[in-house]
């Protein structure tokens, strides 16, 4: 018999002989595979995962530091890093708060963001219906414009193609419908309406 055949004899004797040992052993063993299984997956999941994003790899947040604080651009250093880029394919920002949305029925209170033109570009995925904002969306006297979510559009709008072009208030201000986006698309905060 070889050396290893000999130790591995030794071992199930003992282990069968001590069963209160190797059960409390068996036991400790799968509580640390699973506590480290558990806290893999809560790591993976915030920290690890891509953004499900067409080359999310590519994607950078970017903030400003004031006393040792991190904030968000402000609209100056938005618009410099915008023209003066060389090094960024696209910059686009976004502002994310809360308003009421109201057609004709009562009003709900929605998740909106205030987005910049090159946002929905910046996140490299197609409108489900209609179009994304474009340049003449930004030029001065043009017509407000907004984009719904899938979810706002199947629970408000009932899934209705015909939403395109229907003119909607947003915190009081009017902007029509131009385009829906794509179901479970990510997006920063998750918004169900997005405005310029």
């Amino acid at each position: 018999m070889t050396s290893l055949a000999l130790d591995l004899r030794y071992a199930v004797r003992m282990l069968l002989k001590h069963r209160l040992l190797t059960a409390s052993a068996v036991c400790t063993m799968s509580l640390a595979i699973a506590a480290n299984t558990s806290i893999f997956s809560l790591v993976y999941g915030v920290l690890l995962k891509p953004l499900p994003l067409p080359d999310a790899y590519r994607i950078v947040r970017i903030e400003e530091q004031h006393a040792a604080r991190r904030l968000n651009l402000t609209g100056a250093t938005f618009s410099d890093l915008h023209e003066r880029t060389q090094t960024l394919e696209a910059v686009a920002a976004f502002r994310i708060y809360s308003q009421a949305l109201s057609e004709t029925g009562a009003p709900e209170q929605v998740t909106a963001a205030e987005v910049s033109a090159d946002y929905f570009a910046v996140l490299g995925v197609a409108p489900a219906a209609g179009r994304w904002f474009s340049s003449s969306d930004f030029a001065a006297g043009s017509a407000r414009t907004a984009i719904v979510s899938d979810g706002i559009w199947q629970r408000r709008f009932g899934a209705d193609p015909a939403v395109l072009g229907r003119r909607v208030s947003i915190g009081g201000v009017p902007a029509e419908i131009i385009g829906v986006a794509p179901a479970r698309m990510f997006a920063p905060g998750t918004p169900d309406i997005s405005r310029f």
